[in-house]
């Protein structure tokens, strides 16, 4: 189950208990998770992972689930591109697709493998590297400029 947990340092001025949060079948990756008063989520296993490693699949996972929600955007501007629905409107050319293909047929599953490819491996990779990047281009103790942050992000 997802525990909500609270810290000694906390505000609130009632002293009963945290209440539990039940789990359900959907949140299997998160029912061994806990969350404390600061909002922050721990799962097992994931903290002994070295930070690199945890920011390169943090930066792969975010981007990823953002194109699998966007992915219908991305298959019908490539159906606009491609001069398969100029006669419509973008919503126009959504509703047809959806009702000739269903919605995931027409308007997800085109692209999608390639698209949460892309981004677990190119976006895991630059986003999970600008701290490194960023780290190796601003001397220790210091913090970095605005330059030091663009050459860390061409780095990357």
């Amino acid at each position: 189950a997802v525990a909500v947990t609270s810290s000694s340092s906390s505000s609130c001025s009632s002293s009963a208990p945290p209440p539990s949060v039940v789990s359900s079948p959907a949140s299997s990756v998160l029912s061994a998770a806990s969350v404390s008063s600061s909002s922050s989520l721990t799962l097992p296993g994931v903290t002994s992972l070295p930070p690199i490693l945890r920011d390169v699949m943090a930066g792969a996972v975010s981007t990823a689930m953002v194109s699998a929600v966007l992915n219908p955007m991305d298959v019908l501007k490539t159906r606009r591109q491609v001069g398969n629905a100029t006669s419509r409107t973008a919503w126009a050319e959504a509703l047809h697709v959806a009702k000739l293909q269903g919605p995931w047929r027409g308007l997800w599953r085109p692209g999608l493998t390639a698209s949460m490819v892309r981004e677990l491996l190119y976006s895991g990779c630059t986003k999970g590297l600008y701290p490194v990047a960023r780290d190796f281009v601003t001397p220790p103790g210091e913090e970095p400029t605005l330059a030091r942050r663009a050459a860390a992000a061409a780095l990357t």
